[in-house]
């Protein structure tokens, strides 16, 4: 049995963890013990505490969070000869009891059509159960205890999801619903036991009888603001709730940040907002750039801090939320400055409306509307200390009223636009980020370039191609499909370094295929003939890719080199690691480009770019893009299009959307699709005619199916829609 630990700055929780596992009847399982190190301060490091257990440490270059650390390990299991049946997650903070796993493989055991179990989770401080698994509520989408009651001994529960802290699950499981999303914190185990139970059929369930210790979910929250704003829309979505879902929880987080900005804190509803703004983003499976907030201080400290403004003999009120213990801690502490403590009004209209005359608000950190308007100086507590703020009630409306703004905004551009849906990586992807002990290595490079009649635009590329320092020890293959004037006679006399495959006749885009088969390097770099990089484009795409192996492939930004005009109207809305859209240059790994099937020969022309970004986001991995990064295209096309291309690309569009699109996002992209292309042909009866075949076509042929690696949610193909659509506003 594998079992898998992410651990960061958190040495003392795993040797406590590692004790627990050392107790583990050694009759229950052989455990195969992986710790990933997210890149701790301190590398984590192994005592004695383990015994004769076999476990081993990972280190990984980044903090890729929980569920980065649990694929890290989740991988090296699926790798490992002989494969374990069960994959047994834990958080390095959690505590098990020796007979904790003994109960949950009994539970397995029992139901073959069970997937994955978990225990009953209790408070490390009072033992006191606090989670019996997860729901997810239909209406909001929120995420929640499945049970505040203990289910009853020696059966099971079913739920809608288990947290990772403790969780045991079905290696076949894993084959069929992928890793777990990377959503760096929050989130991922609820999304990722949605899929679990919609990919096998099975179910996920609770273990009464198991048990182990973990800190409560329900404390108040602080970064963790950001993430559960974020991350809550990915359930959702696979849970297919709908819009209406989708616009309550939004809601709900800016009404949770509208109640922070009214007791003073800012910084914690601009982690709402933030999360809100970056869940239609690909910036859902990263850390975030997140903005400071104040921390709190211990509670030991409240007198000494009130006392510097002199609180004795003030005024002050405290928020009917607050629980009954912090309220007692906060009286017996500043007993002694013998405040003038008042009712608090219930009417919270007046309260806001009416500048308030007491001094001293002591406040729950949740923000709730008990709280507004209570005093001056408003104390917020929670189990983990205080913080002050001086506010003032006009200009805390003020200030509440832009962040309801705001937030609503984003709540209907998430309701109607839907958010970011990451895939679950690949193994390969995610055992490729593990850090090893030599020094990053740059990918090889081979450059495939594929001609056809265009001798002196070939020419010029492989011209420019000799003068390119990063190519200087590149492998450089041309694939002639079989040209009718002088495009093999350059090669052979003028380009001797340059391999030349000649084709007995024009496959079009199947050449670059046979191309990328006759590479030897690890990355390849593709090219029309009319096409080459600028100069510094090469090295920092190959940099791109050595620092970030769940990248696939990198993108160059086609420009004119005569106009400087790009050629994507789109480039300007951003960049990122989601691109959906490729074009005539791209560095692409050389085993993501066969994994995904390269250019689908079937397309023959047009569309075939992006297609194949979006196979390669489906196969878990991303694209890159930089409009920095630039390739030159001396294109001759003409604004006008060919009879050839309405009906091939039109044929290749409607495709593209059937492999790549789910529900109305597939829909509306083929109706746009056709709609933008009759644009184009304006009053041509013939171009009409040529559309009308190609149309016909795309919708009545089979579309070539996807390589089975391929995961498709329909995510890549709402990106590509945005940036179609804002190329065209």
């Amino acid at each position: 049995m594998a079992v898998a630990i992410p651990c960061f700055n958190d040495q003392a929780n795993l040797d406590a963890l590692l004790a627990d596992l050392d107790a583990v009847p050694r009759s229950d399982a052989l455990l195969d013990i992986t710790i990933i190190d997210n890149a701790s301060a301190e590398p984590v490091e192994l005592t004695g505490s383990a015994g004769a257990r076999a476990a081993r440490v990972v280190r990984l270059d980044q903090n890729l969070g929980g569920s980065g650390g649990f694929n890290a390990a989740i991988a090296l299991a699926l790798d490992a000869r002989p494969r374990p049946d069960l994959v047994w997650l834990i958080d390095s903070d959690a505590r098990v009891r020796p007979d904790t796993l003994a109960e949950l493989i009994a539970a397995l055991d029992r139901d073959p059509d069970t997937v994955a179990v978990g225990p009953t989770l209790v408070d490390p401080e009072t033992g006191e159960p606090h989670e019996h698994g997860g729901r997810v509520d239909r209406r909001t989408g929120s995420l929640g205890n499945a049970g505040a009651a203990p289910i009853a001994p020696d059966t099971t529960e079913p739920v809608d999801y288990i947290a990772a802290c403790c969780m045991l699950v079905r290696t076949d499981a894993i084959d069929r619903a992928g890793l777990m999303p990377e959503l760096f914190l929050n989130g991922d185990d609820a999304a990722w036991g949605v899929r679990l139970a919609r990919a096998t059929g099975g179910t996920l369930r609770i273990v009464p009888d198991a048990r182990a210790s973990h800190p409560r979910f329900d404390r108040f929250k602080g970064i963790a603001r950001y993430y559960s704003a974020r991350n809550g829309f990915v359930v959702i979505d696979d849970l297919r709730l709908g819009r209406r879902v989708r616009f309550r929880r939004a809601m709900l987080e800016v009404a949770r940040a509208a109640g922070q900005t009214m007791i003073g804190r800012d910084d914690m509803a601009a982690l709402h907002l933030l999360g809100l703004r970056d869940a239609r983003t690909e910036r859902v499976r990263t850390p975030g750039e997140l903005p400071p907030i104040q921390p709190p201080q211990p509670i030991e400290r409240l007198a000494d801090t009130l006392g510097t403004i002199g609180i004795a003999g003030r005024t002050a009120r405290f928020d009917p939320a607050l629980p009954a213990e912090l309220r007692a801690e906060v009286e017996v502490r500043l007993a002694s400055a013998r405040l003038r403590v008042l009712p608090s009004s219930r009417n919270m209209l007046a309260r806001v409306l009416l500048p308030s005359s007491t001094d001293i608000a002591f406040a729950s950190a949740k923000g709730r509307p008990s709280a507004w308007g209570l005093g001056k100086t408003v104390v917020s507590l929670h189990e983990g200390g205080f913080v002050t703020r001086r506010v003032g009630t006009l200009e805390r409306l003020l200030r509440a009223g832009l962040v309801a703004c705001r937030g609503s905004i984003a709540a209907v551009r998430l309701a109607l636009l839907g958010a970011a849906k990451p895939a679950s990586p690949t193994p390969r992807a995610i055992a490729a980020r593990r850090e090893v002990s030599h020094a990053k290595t740059t990918p090889s490079v081979s450059v495939v370039v594929l001609s056809y009649n265009r001798c002196d635009a070939l020419d010029t590329t492989l011209t420019h191609l000799s003068t390119d320092e990063a190519l200087a020890d590149a492998e450089i293959i041309v694939v002639d499909n079989a040209s009718h004037d002088f495009s093999a006679e350059i090669v052979r006399d003028k380009h001797p370094r340059a391999r030349l495959i000649e084709l007995d006749k024009n496959v079009a885009i199947e050449g670059f295929n046979i191309g990328v088969n006759a590479a030897s390097s690890d990355a390849v770099l593709i090219l029309d003939d009319d096409a080459w990089p600028a100069p510094g484009a090469v090295d920092r795409a190959l940099d791109v890719l050595a620092r970030d192996p769940s990248l696939g492939a990198v993108t160059l930004l086609p420009v004119h080199p005569k106009t400087e005009k790009p050629e994507w109207p789109f480039a300007a809305a951003g960049s990122g690691d989601n691109w959906p859209v490729m074009g005539c240059g791209n560095l692409v790994r050389r085993d993501v480009w066969l994994g995904a099937g390269g250019y689908e020969r079937a397309y023959f022309l047009y569309r075939n770019d992006a297609d194949l970004a979006l196979t390669i986001a489906a196969t878990g991995l991303g694209v890159h893009f930089d409009p920095a990064l630039i390739v030159w295209h001396d294109s001759p096309a003409t604004a006008r299009k060919s009879r050839r291309w309405f009906e091939i690309a039109t044929r290749n569009w409607l495709w593209m959307c059937r492999r790549h699109g789910r529900g109305g996002t597939r829909t509306l992209m083929m109706l746009l699709g056709v709609a933008w292309a009759g644009r184009a042909a304006g009053l041509r009866m013939g171009d009409h005619l040529a559309l009308l075949r190609g149309t016909v076509a795309g919708l009545f042929r089979p579309a070539p199916p996807l390589p089975r690696t391929a995961r498709v949610d329909g995510s890549a193909l709402r990106r590509l829609l945005m940036l179609r659509v804002r190329g065209r506003s």
